[in-house]
């Protein structure tokens, strides 16, 4: 019957596939053995069976997968090759902030896949986003400008 199949079903479940938070609210183990007495019970009213089998789908929905955190991994330390490079100090700013918060969200045992998914989105924006820092280019430039060429040939100038 559905009272059976719901009890073997969850009984199936491995906590390990789960968030410590969400396998420790729905109770299971308490909520499955009571759907036993109700299932063994010889003479169950439908009343009973169907208050178990609420119970129980209760106790499923507050079950929370764990998120697979292999590509944020992945992209946290693909952010932090960038961190070295010459970028403005604004956009490093902002990666950096999206790398402590996506560091965050993969060492939380309870992070759902929407905030990995989330965490993931900011951090590839923030290396999207990043601006090339083209203050050193503008100085060699401004000095360039500064030698004087007057006179000279093209191949005497030096800068």
């Amino acid at each position: 019957n559905a009272l059976s199949n719901l009890i073997d079903e969850l009984e199936a479940l491995n906590e390990n596939d789960y968030t410590p938070v969400s396998w420790a609210s729905a109770s299971l183990g308490i909520i499955i053995n009571d759907a036993k007495v109700i299932r063994d019970k010889t003479e169950a009213t439908e009343t009973e069976v169907n208050n178990a089998l609420d119970e129980l789908t209760q106790a499923k929905a507050k079950l929370v997968k764990k998120a697979d955190i292999t590509e944020l991994t992945s992209e946290i330390t693909k952010a932090k090759t960038e961190l070295s490079k010459g970028y403005t100090t604004q956009s490093l700013a902002d990666l950096n902030t999206a790398i402590t918060n996506a560091e965050t969200v993969k060492d939380n045992v309870n992070a759902s896949a929407t905030d990995v998914s989330n965490a993931l989105s900011t951090l590839k924006n923030a290396i999207n986003n990043l601006k090339i820092d083209v203050t050193p280019l503008v100085q060699e430039i401004n000095t360039s400008k500064s030698v004087d060429t007057n006179g000279k040939k093209p191949s005497t100038v030096t800068a």
